[in-house]
């Protein structure tokens, strides 16, 4: 129905914006593929595959790191959408995984692109052509893929950060959004609130007004339970229900009406002055992906500085992981001390007087939330800022850090720009 409708004048983009890509995760992306290529009208009347097809963008994020066994299923999808008759196209926004596919020599299969706006300038100025001759609204479908799990657990900066990738600026400012949003949003919905989750979406869409100029944007759903999320019809941002049948929005094989939604607050409370609605959305999200982070104790948006002579002491019980960070910030004008276990962990702090502490929750005779705990004991030990940082996320952790104000990186591959001025901006604000 929309997709028989819209197929004509869209480019897919995949997204896929996980911390880690193992193969068991990858063919989830497969069969997300799978999903958008088979609710399309991709048979023509002859039986056959239709000759003009959008183009598909496979797009990973900042955040994902693929494993080896991860390739298969990618290359897997490649094939998939070549059969269906799309163009593919690869936008690896991660440095180290673009390097990795022109190792591989993917770029031989596809065309394969450092960032996700140099992918849609290719994309859009081929599909503009086309269906500006015919007359065609050139509509993006942007597909938002929320895999959320012990090991990358995403949240709503996460998401802001999906959906709001550098490709908005080079948006032709005619067009229209339209998103997927999966049933796994609900966990984020449970971690955040129903409250927060509205308030988040009305500012993205905020920003996307200013942003791209979109006149409408489209929202298809997997479950009617996420219709609460929708403004209300009623609003000035266009739902395009034009193109719906009795006003409805599709769900997979189900259908709601859109009167399920009219319990949210109106978008123009949020921006009654959209300077300010802009400015405060920029700041939020501006605040969350410079520190890369994939939770937030506060929202305070962080100044930039210069580079600062700052204590900082790393914890970790992998001493050729502790050691790069130490030599990164070391040469970033940070004074550094590694220990790797963490039985006279204490000593040190007391010693070497840290302006900040970067540390793994796990550490040989101790961890790091019984260390905090001591700390907090102490008036001048419990003002240093604590940034976890590694794989071990799981309810227990965050519940522990936000108990003990602690703030988490939990991002590897590590980017350490980002983890500098996390430190930077927590040192400042705590000396």
């Amino acid at each position: 129905m929309i997709m028989e409708d819209m197929q004509e004048s869209q480019t897919i983009i995949v997204t896929y914006n996980q911390i880690q890509i193992p193969q068991s995760a990858a063919q989830k992306m497969l069969i997300q593929v799978q999903k958008e290529l088979i609710g399309s009208n991709d048979l023509d009347e002859t039986g056959t595959i239709a000759a003009a097809k959008p183009p598909m963008i496979l797009h990973f994020a900042e955040t994902a790191y693929m494993e080896l066994g991860g390739l298969q299923a990618v290359v897997a999808a490649i094939k998939l959408c070549r059969d269906y008759g799309h163009a593919v196209l690869v936008a690896a926004d991660n440095s180290m995984l673009k390097k990795y596919f022109d190792e591989i020599q993917l770029p031989q299969l596809v065309p394969v692109y450092s960032n996700l706006r140099e992918a849609m300038k290719v994309a859009s100025s081929s599909t503009q052509a086309s269906h500006q001759q015919a007359g065609a609204e050139y509509t993006v479908r942007l597909q938002a893929q929320i895999l959320h799990d012990e090991q990358s657990g995403c949240g709503t900066y996460d998401l802001l950060e999906m959906l709001l990738p550098s490709f908005c600026h080079e948006y032709p400012g005619s067009g229209s959004i339209m998103f997927t949003w999966l049933n796994s949003y609900q966990r984020i919905l449970q971690e955040y609130g129903l409250q927060e989750a509205k308030r988040t979406i009305m500012e993205f869409m905020a920003i996307l007004r200013e942003e791209t100029g979109a006149q409408g944007f489209v929202f298809m759903l997997d479950s009617p339970w996420l219709a609460v999320l929708l403004p209300s019809p009623s609003l000035k941002l266009r739902m395009i229900a034009d193109n719906i049948r009795e006003k409805t929005i599709l769900a997979g094989s189900q259908s709601f009406p859109l009167d399920c939604s009219m319990s949210i607050s109106r978008i123009e409370d949020v921006s009654a002055n959209p300077q300010i609605a802009f400015k405060q959305a920029s700041s939020r999200l501006w605040h969350a992906r410079s520190l890369g982070s994939n939770m937030l104790c506060e929202d305070d948006t962080p100044p930039v500085r210069e580079k600062a002579s700052l204590r900082v002491l790393i914890m970790d019980a992998d001493p050729l992981f502790s050691n790069l960070i130490s030599r990164h910030l070391s040469n970033n004008g940070c004074l550094c001390q590694v220990i790797n276990s963490g039985i006279n962990a204490m000593e040190v702090i007391n010693d070497f007087h840290p302006q900040a502490i970067v540390a793994d929750v796990f550490l040989q005779g101790s961890n790091v939330f019984r260390l905090r705990e001591l700390c907090l004991l102490d008036t001048t030990t419990a003002v240093i800022p604590w940034i976890l940082n590694g794989h071990h996320k799981n309810s227990t952790t965050i519940a522990s850090a936000h108990y003990l104000k602690m703030y988490h990186f939990l991002k590897r591959p590590i980017e350490y720009n980002e983890l500098l001025g996390l430190i930077q901006h927590l040192a400042c604000e705590a000396w």
